[in-house]
């Protein structure tokens, strides 16, 4: 189902493996000067946002705070062109920046996704134990002791607050779960990593797949400047910038009107049946989605509002007839048809991928093969060994932590499979949002073959692993494929930026230790002073595994059923999509459209696709490029501007 490349990218394709000298070597020493100031400011600002106000901004398929840094160094550098030429940037330094942005701010920027909130989940279960939930007799004996403070006289600080960690009591409690969660994040990057240099040529190369997520980054340092001499950019920028200013006014004086990005549907859907088993409370219209829904080829957007509107119908159907009484939990079972669906897409790749697949293992064994690794970041025999030795390291982990060698076994083969779901999704299709929350291991686990078989070590440390399979959206593995991506179709060694890539992890982790110490025991989780996201986080982990401990359950035979009706609903999508290239009905949305922000998202994605189809129908392909460059200025506007409104309301004090 390749789509062939795609209009929107930059006109400057350079061959494959065509890396002129400067570019070669164009990350040098200064980029890593660089970085090793930004890595660790965009941290201590992410967190801080964290624990403040539950975000830094805009977190979705692209990251708010990267998109407004790469604005920023775009400008910077434009100037420094202009006045200090040699101290410039290069087009492959800029792109290398951004993609560490990406990386390091979305690890650490939102309690709900990828390990932002993971010291608060390991300190929780000691710190919360009492007589009332006898933890200390239920949690605690299935707790690894290497991966949390289990010193409650440390942990004194991080919940009361006005208290400082740089003691060294309080350093020696949290250095040995520190070192660990580090290396385990960093085995996690670097197994996607060795994975994303497997499948690169397949995906970029062979089946031209146009990777959606790339056009921003890769048009903004263009050489030519195209994008900034079009003036529809400057209006998407000025407009969704101006909104963004002027709702923030009306958050500081409240008698100045807003202009509404969105509306809230909550009170209309709580407590009335059978519209309260819709999951979504808000409805929104931003600029950003607005912009990143534009993205999406024409098929997948009508296919994510047709999607979106049958899970939809098919929840408010069954809580009207009586066959639901919840939005979270129990019939049609949303969660777990996803979960077949994005095995079934993965199922199908692979299949698909077979032949090249064999070629690669051959390659990497010394056998004859036709595979050609000279273009990639590692030969292909570093790869699969890589991926292997940190899948060992990975399954050793899990082990030592009290899982079975089974149940480690499967954790793994589901997180790589959903990660590798999200680089293809992105890859192919770009939608505006990712979020897989329903469909990582710890959910298909207790499906099958349930809390019973997976033991109750096993339990205890999937409630630690919470951080790792909440909701998926900052997932280092798409933004390191897409890295790759850009290194191809611009002037970049990708040995150097695979390399960066992966050592930025432990340096972010290191960071985002230090940081979340420094505010947990300035400002105390068990306060008033924080924002609840990373207290419900660390609540609901410690929560669902008492539950689990106390009740363990077999198979949930219903939930493996509605499993396989996802399976087989995708995979004949899948099939009618590739027998009638014409079927309006993309198989990857029927999954996708269930998660949380899109069903949020939906106005906007009805906007964006009414402009484009509009556009491609009447104007032709001229007419889409030429409007491309608005929607790409909704973007960064609505990021600089948000990034901006962050500063300001921490600076006044105004929460939100």
């Amino acid at each position: 189902m390749a789509t062939g490349t795609p209009p929107d990218q930059p006109s400057n394709r350079m061959s494959p493996g065509a890396h002129d000298s400067r570019g070669a070597h164009a990350i040098r020493g200064r980029t890593l000067l660089l970085l090793l100031v930004l890595v660790p400011a965009s941290v201590f600002f992410g967190v801080w946002n964290c624990w403040v106000a539950g975000g830094a901004g805009a977190l979705d398929s692209l990251i708010g705070p990267a998109v407004a840094g790469l604005t920023i160094l775009v400008a910077l550098n434009a100037a420094l062109r202009k006045w200090r030429p040699a101290w410039a940037l290069s087009r492959a330094e800029v792109i290398a920046t951004y993609t560490v942005l990406i990386v390091s701010i979305g690890i650490t920027c939102s309690p709900w996704d990828w390990c932002a909130s993971l010291t608060t989940v390991i300190a929780w279960p000691i710190w919360n134990a009492g007589p009332e939930n006898q933890w200390e007799h239920l949690l605690w004996p299935n707790l690894p002791t290497w991966l949390i403070v289990a010193n409650r006289d440390a942990l004194e600080g991080f919940f009361l607050g006005d208290a400082t960690p740089y003691r060294a009591d309080i350093l020696r409690a949290w250095a040995r779960p520190i070192l660990w969660w580090t290396a385990w994040t960093a085995a996690l990057a670097w197994v996607s990593m060795c994975l994303n240099v497997i499948v690169r040529r397949r995906w970029s190369q062979e089946e031209q797949l146009p990777f959606p997520m790339t056009i921003l980054p890769l048009q903004m340092t263009e050489p030519t400047a195209a994008l900034f001499r079009s003036s529809l950019w400057w209006v998407g920028l000025v407009l969704s910038a101006a909104i963004v200013f002027l709702n923030m006014l009306s958050r500081l004086i409240p008698a100045m009107p807003g202009i509404p990005t969105g509306t809230d549907i909550g009170a209309h859907l709580s407590n009335n049946p059978p519209w309260d088993a819709l999951r979504t409370p808000s409805l929104s219209w931003a600029p950003w989605q607005i912009g990143l829904s534009y993205l999406m080829p024409v098929d997948l957007a009508f296919s994510m509002i047709v999607f979106n509107l049958f899970w939809r119908t098919e929840y408010v159907a069954s809580r009207l007839l009586g066959w639901t009484t919840s939005a979270w939990s129990g019939f049609p079972y949303g969660d777990q048809q996803t979960i077949g669906g994005y095995l079934a897409l993965m199922a199908s790749v692979l299949w698909l991928d077979r032949g090249y697949l064999i070629q690669v293992a051959r390659k990497a064994c010394g056998l004859r093969s036709v595979a050609d690794d000279s273009e990639e970041a590692f030969s292909y025999r570093t790869a699969v060994l890589g991926a292997a030795v940190g899948l060992g390291f990975l399954w050793y982990f899990l082990a030592r932590a009290g899982m079975t060698g089974g149940v480690a076994s499967g954790w793994l083969l589901l997180y790589f499979i959903m990660a590798m779901a999200i680089s293809r999704i992105r890859a192919h299709l770009g939608p505006p949002n990712t979020e897989l929350y329903g469909a990582m291991p710890p959910y298909a686990l207790t499906e099958f073959p349930g809390t019973r078989a997976i033991g109750s070590r096993g339990v205890a440390m999937l409630s630690l692993l919470r951080p790792y399979t909440g909701e998926q959206r900052p997932n280092p593995a798409p933004a390191q494929l897409e890295a790759l991506r850009m290194a191809e179709r611009a002037p970049i060694n990708p040995t150097r930026l695979a390399w960066v890539l992966v050592a930025v992890v432990p340096l972010t982790m290191l960071c985002y230790f230090w940081a979340s110490l420094h505010f947990g025991y300035d400002l105390g989780l068990g306060t008033a002073r924080i924002d609840r996201g990373l207290v419900f986080v660390a609540r609901e982990a410690s929560s669902e595994a008492d539950a689990r401990l106390r009740t363990p359950g077999g198979p949930n035979w219903d939930g493996v059923q509605a499993v396989g009706v996802g399976f087989g609903g995708t995979v004949l999508l899948m099939a009618i999509k590739l027998q009638f290239p014409a079927w309006p009905l993309h198989p990857v949305a029927f999954p996708l459209a269930f998660c949380y922000p899109i069903d949020s998202m939906l106005p906007a994605m009805v906007i964006a696709w009414g402009a484009k189809a509009l556009l491609l129908r009447y104007g032709g392909l001229r007419t889409h490029r030429r409007a491309l460059p608005f929607f790409l200025g909704l973007i960064v506007g609505s990021a600089t501007m948000a990034l901006i409104q962050s500063l300001v309301f921490r600076a006044v004090g105004v929460s939100g």
